[in-house]
């Protein structure tokens, strides 16, 4: 995902007049230390994601904390097949390492949860 489209979606900048605008909450990120930016954009994207907060949702769920790959490509293709289900998963995987929510094990081709409740309060 391009980073100017990414950073629309999880709403830390907008476009006006075709110029990139820092909103608050992007303002917030770029002037913050490594913890704090990890958990705003943790934050950011359960909220503005919905691959990311369906894997994490999905996964909470299961007794193992974890679900084969093949799962959310087929969710993925069978609810909004304009979307592209692998380019979802291939960003959701790329994400995983900032959100720190879930790991991908690409042997198995396995998702799972870091730990029991997928980083989530409450």
């Amino acid at each position: 995902m391009p980073l100017i489209d990414a950073a629309v979606m999880l709403q830390f900048a907008e476009l006006e007049q075709g110029q990139v605008q820092l909103t608050a909450i992007g303002k917030d990120f770029a002037a913050t230390t490594i913890l704090p930016i990890k958990k705003r954009f943790r934050q950011q994207v359960l909220q503005h994601s919905s691959g990311i907060s369906s894997i994490v949702q999905t996964l909470r769920e299961r007794r193992s904390y974890s679900l084969q790959t093949g799962f959310f490509l087929n969710l993925w293709e069978n609810q909004s097949p304009r979307l592209g289900a692998k380019q979802q998963f291939t960003t959701a995987v790329d994400w995983r390492c900032y959100v720190e929510l879930f790991e991908y094990d690409s042997r198995e081709e396995r998702l799972l949860l870091t730990d029991g409740r997928g980083g989530l309060e409450g």
